[in-house]
């Protein structure tokens, strides 16, 4: 799986920025320990755009900004430094089938904070939690008001459940014929320009008649449900360059500008902007490794570090691979209502 990752300028959102949509107009298109958005591409046939809160871009295609992608040698042609799945995970709804991931779903191992700090780890603990917020509650008296400023409820299309977010809104939309026409011609075009990966984007890979049906997906992204979901790929007709090249074009009319993911790639200077999700244990030490997204291991709930995260499936997982998407807009009402000490203690500098 790719991940990419954009920016908004203009977004009012609790995530930092990556891959932002250029603006005249206002239509373009999250918690890890990855650096911030990326291109990635995974095993898995779906696409999908995601925005919780941010804009989380799940997409079986995607966008970034000029910035040099690197090739490599190896069967995957372009390597990016390690970035994060977006959100997995659970809560308060789920959307299920998104999108398939290579890895098979394992159970995270838990590992405690720091000595001398709350037993916070990354993986998350219910009994854990529930013990300490029994504590506190009883040892505390917890502030029951919000920050001065803060909302008592947010209201917009962000904020859905899961569980009902089907009966209301499709964020499935299928390729046509004519799309994948459209695909193909660009590549094609692309091609013959003989130009860096880095300077694919609206006018090298053109679009003529998807690009509207993009500009209305980035509308749903930035101003609607967050997310959406493309399908129909045909990934295995093209080489891997080329489902790289599509991943990219097609999300440049989604979301114009870029993320960078790192600064340097095997230790030499780079403008790092797209990042692979694989298994490589059986090649790579798996106590070196650190990351889920470069095991079979399951990915816990997290928010990637851009507007918008777009992840290119290439084929379905053998076991397990589901991925769940939440909203932090129905979070924060969750908190506000509920345990407003908590908003507080996030919005402390």
């Amino acid at each position: 799986m790719s991940e990419l990752a954009g920016v908004n300028g203009q977004r009012r959102s609790v995530r930092s920025p990556r891959l932002r949509e250029e603006k005249p107009g206002r239509a373009s298109a999250g918690s890890s320990r990855h650096p911030a958005g990326a291109l990635s591409e995974s095993c898995g046939a779906r696409a999908v755009l995601g925005y919780a809160m941010t804009l989380c871009l799940l997409f079986r295609l995607f966008a970034v900004r000029p910035a040099k992608i690197l090739t490599s040698d190896g069967d995957i042609p372009l390597e990016m430094m390690p970035t994060r799945k977006c959100q997995r995970g659970t809560s308060p709804g789920q959307i299920q089938g998104i999108t398939r991931i290579a890895a098979a779903a394992v159970q995270a191992p838990f590992h405690a904070g720091p000595p001398g700090q709350p037993d916070i780890g990354y993986a998350p603990n219910h009994d854990s939690f529930v013990a300490r917020t029994k504590l506190r509650q009883e040892l505390e008296t917890l502030e029951k008001s919000l920050p001065v400023g803060f909302p008592q409820k947010l209201e917009s299309k962000l904020v859905w459940d899961g569980n009902t977010l089907a009966e209301h809104y499709d964020w499935n939309y299928i390729l046509t014929d004519a799309d994948k026409k459209e695909v193909d011609d660009a590549l094609g075009y692309f091609k013959s320009l003989r130009q860096s990966l880095g300077d694919i984007n609206q006018e090298t890979f053109p679009l003529p008649h998807l690009h509207e049906t993009l500009r209305e997906i980035s509308h749903e992204i930035h101003n609607g449900h967050g997310f959406k979901v493309i399908l129909g790929a045909p990934v295995t007709k093209y080489t891997r360059e080329g489902n790289i090249i599509i991943y990219a074009g097609v999300c440049s009319h989604v979301a114009s500008i870029r993320g960078r993911q790192d600064n340097q790639f095997r230790g030499e200077p780079a403008d790092v902007v797209l990042a692979h999700i694989k298994d490589v244990t059986k090649i790579v030490d798996p106590h070196k490794i650190g990351a889920p997204a470069y095991t079979t291991e399951k990915q816990v709930f997290h928010t990637d570090l851009g507007d918008a995260i777009a992840l290119l499936a290439l084929g379905e997982a053998a076991e397990g691979g589901q991925s769940y998407l939440s909203t932090s807009w129905h979070f924060y009402n969750e908190l506000a209502m509920t345990r407003p000490d908590l908003i507080r203690t996030l919005a402390e500098p």
